[in-house]
């Protein structure tokens, strides 16, 4: 991977439960990083045969630096004001410890928002 290849900002964030004061628990989310990453939007095609998108139109390949950062599929991502769902990885690219790959979804209606569905 080049230096420049890394010239999108995203955010991470991570979802957790919170106690919502009446015996049960609500969603909170919590910025977690701020990464440089190589941002790549995923067509029809082979994305759809490779990842098993419904929807590629709407997906996004994303490259970060590890640098000690673990991610799960309880994080999302924010790019561009849009939110995107991890739905595919995160990988470890070439087993070196260096750089995670992983395919968001973008968030786009109510029913798709809920977090951790």
């Amino acid at each position: 991977m080049k230096r420049n290849d890394f010239n999108k900002q995203i955010l991470i964030y991570s979802v957790t439960p919170t106690a919502d004061g009446y015996g049960g628990n609500t969603t909170s989310a919590t910025l977690v990083d701020t990464r440089w990453a190589k941002v790549e939007p995923l067509g029809a095609g082979s994305a759809q045969e490779e990842y098993g998108l419904d929807d590629a139109s709407r997906s996004v390949r994303f490259t970060i630096r590890k640098n000690g950062l673990s991610l799960s599929a309880d994080n999302y991502v924010t790019y561009r004001g849009a939110e995107y769902k991890i739905i595919s990885g995160p990988i470890e690219l070439k087993f070196n410890n260096r750089f995670y790959e992983f395919v968001g979804q973008e968030k786009i209606s109510k029913s798709n928002t809920i977090i951790g569905d």
